[in-house]
């Protein structure tokens, strides 16, 4: 169980790592459109954020709505949380290889399908 959680999160990252180098403006829905530089309150400054936010956390904790990237982020993070979780070993110290194996395999076979 745990194998198969790690190489679907090893998807999820693979898919959010070809976002980042595509040609997409996608970073600016988080924003309100036009841009407008972010209002001078205590939450933009603790956030960092130079931009007026769409909606409420869309510049931070709901981020995950706004783009691709950061959707693929969330789900690479929650299975691979889920494979941690779910862990039981199955060759002993040998499963550090086991994982690496899958993580190469799985992110070589996945780069190529995109690409």
């Amino acid at each position: 169980m745990s194998l198969i959680l790690f190489a679907l999160a090893v998807i999820f990252y693979t898919l959010s790592q070809k976002r980042v180098f595509a040609e997409s403006d996608e970073w600016k829905n988080k924003y309100k459109q036009p841009l407008q530089p972010a209002p001078k309150t205590w939450y933009y400054k603790l956030t960092g954020l130079k931009y007026k936010e769409r909606f409420p956390l869309s510049g931070s904790l709901l981020v995950l709505f706004t783009d691709w990237y950061h959707n693929f982020q969330f789900w690479f993070k929650l299975l691979l949380c889920a494979a941690i979780a779910f862990y039981t070993p199955l060759f002993g110290y040998w499963d550090i290889g086991v994982y690496f194996v899958v993580f190469g395999g799985v992110f070589t076979i996945t780069y190529k399908i995109l690409s």
